[in-house]
């Protein structure tokens, strides 16, 4: 994104961006300064905040990145992360945007970069990060950048399979939906179907080679029309799932169905038994069966 594409806010933030960066470069010296965020993506509007990030050789103390938000004018600071040698993340608000900087060395990137591609977390919150990496806007040391998008582009195979089990676990909601209906049981029920369907995100940006974490996410629409491997009409299904409570059950046991197919499309060695088990299943109430001639409780006298 550029100051000629994307929203008013986007531009408007970029050029908010630039005078921190600025300021970064000057004050600082660092190998690199990157916008992320929805300014980055072109699609921030007058609630999204500013997503800075600054990265180091060697990280700055504590005074001088104080320096540069008193410098820019900033409010008072809230903490994110604490200084710890090699990053720190303050949030503090400028101009009435509120500006997320996050400091971090050039080594401990790459090293939360490596516990993703390498040692295959499918689980660490750094995805996000990466993510946001693959759309972010250099605004000084673009080379580094450069680098690092065109490592993450070559998404491993170890690690789209690994995101695919992982994940590929679903609470059968279809099969408990009459018992639930008699429990008083909404919040159970909710929190079934947000674990299921963020599982079912996470399954197809595996497949698809795309970083996901369930960490605030957001843009959910967006996020589904990018997946070129997907279910057909993957976000108004998801949407639908609290949409339409009693439906929600035979809505996630289609949408599970139609996951786990294209995974033994793609990927046929993955064991999708589990997943599979209770697809087409109910759950029936009992009735209580006779006792069987000759069992104790048949020998059992009547009360007088």
């Amino acid at each position: 994104m550029d100051e000629t594409g994307g929203t008013e806010a986007s531009r408007q933030l970029l050029a908010l961006a630039r005078e921190i960066a600025d300021l970064c470069v000057a004050a600082l010296q660092p190998r690199a300064v990157v916008l992320a965020g929805s300014a980055a993506e072109g699609v921030a509007d007058r609630w999204s905040d500013l997503d800075l990030l600054v990265y180091h050789d060697r990280l700055p103390d504590q005074a001088a990145l104080e320096g540069v938000r008193l410098s820019a004018g900033g409010g008072e600071p809230l903490v994110l992360s604490a200084w710890d040698g090699e990053s720190f993340v303050e949030s503090f608000p400028l101009h009435g945007v509120e500006c997320q900087v996050a400091h971090a060395t050039v080594a401990r990137a790459e090293r939360d970069m490596a516990q993703v591609l390498v040692d295959l977390d499918v689980d660490s919150l750094y995805q996000k990060a990466l993510d946001g990496l693959t759309h972010a806007v250099p605004l000084h040391g673009a080379e580094l950048l450069r680098g690092w998008q065109e490592r993450l582009a070559g998404y491993p195979d170890a690690l789209r399979r690994a995101m695919v089990e992982r994940h590929l676990r679903f609470h059968p909601v279809w099969l408990t939906a009459d018992r639930l209906a008699t429990r008083d049981a909404t919040l159970f029920r909710q929190q079934m179907l947000v674990e299921s369907a963020l599982n079912v995100l996470a399954v197809l940006a595996g497949l698809n080679r795309r970083y996901f974490s369930s960490f605030q996410f957001k843009r959910m629409r967006a996020f589904a029309g990018h997946l070129a491997i997907s279910p057909e009409r993957l976000a108004a299904r998801i949407e639908r799932l609290f949409a339409e409570p009693d439906d929600a059950g035979r809505e996630l046991e289609a949408l599970v169905a139609d996951t786990v197919a294209l995974v033994e499309r793609e990927l046929p060695d993955v064991d999708t038994s589990r997943a599979r088990r209770w697809l087409g299943r109910r759950a029936e109430p009992w009735t209580l069966s006779p006792s069987p001639p000759g069992s104790p409780a048949a020998r059992v006298p009547p009360a007088p």
